[in-house]
């Protein structure tokens, strides 16, 4: 890890894990290299936290109001995130996550686009899967669990499912990760 990423990766493992008793299920299920990290997202603190569950960098793709402060701009380059705008996305974004999975990196990217409490299928925009597909990458659902109650100091999980592979059809890649993802969400609540 580069040391701005590793420091920042170990003051928010230390804090999570003191404060809100991380659980990770299924890290064995996390492949080194290539693959596309594809979690629910409920929270702003998901990023963060997703990153510090895994012992490997992560690079992320978010949108691009984020980085619209130069200092927060600063710090998420910093922490391999790049933006993207998300209601017209720019081929130039695409182009960046392609190359990040062909570098053999992992790249998270939120399947529904924005926060939401509840995961719902229909929100899911499919340019995740074709970002795959480009990269010729695996899909890792993951599903993030109460970061949206973490003034109540509720436990925080992470639940890794196994890959889907890229070869399938997009229709067959996008039922397995809803099927995956209601599997995790509703045995780990």
């Amino acid at each position: 890890m580069k040391p701005f990423y590793f420091i920042g990766w170990l003051i928010i493992r230390t804090f999570v894990k003191l404060f809100y008793r991380l659980k990770v299920v299924g890290i064995e299920n996390f492949p080194k290299g290539k693959v596309l990290v594809a979690p629910n997202h409920i929270s702003l603190a998901d990023p963060p936290i997703l990153g510090c569950s895994i012992k490997q960098e992560l690079n992320y793709m978010a949108k691009k109001e984020l980085f619209e402060n130069k200092v927060l701009d600063f710090f998420l380059r910093k922490v391999n995130v790049f933006p993207v705008t998300r209601e017209n996305v720019e081929p130039s974004s695409i182009k960046n996550a392609v190359k990040i999975l062909n570098q053999n990196k992992p790249l998270v990217l939120f399947p529904q686009g924005t926060r939401s409490k509840n995961f719902n299928p229909e929100k899911i925009k499919t340019g995740f899967i074709k970002i795959a597909k480009m990269a010729k990458a695996n899909i890792l659902p993951v599903a993030i669990i109460n970061t949206d109650k973490m003034i109540k100091f509720k436990q925080i999980k992470i639940i890794i499912s196994k890959p889907i592979f890229q070869e399938l059809t997009e229709k067959d890649i996008l039922n397995k990760y809803i099927l995956a993802m209601k599997e995790m969400l509703c045995n780990y609540q």
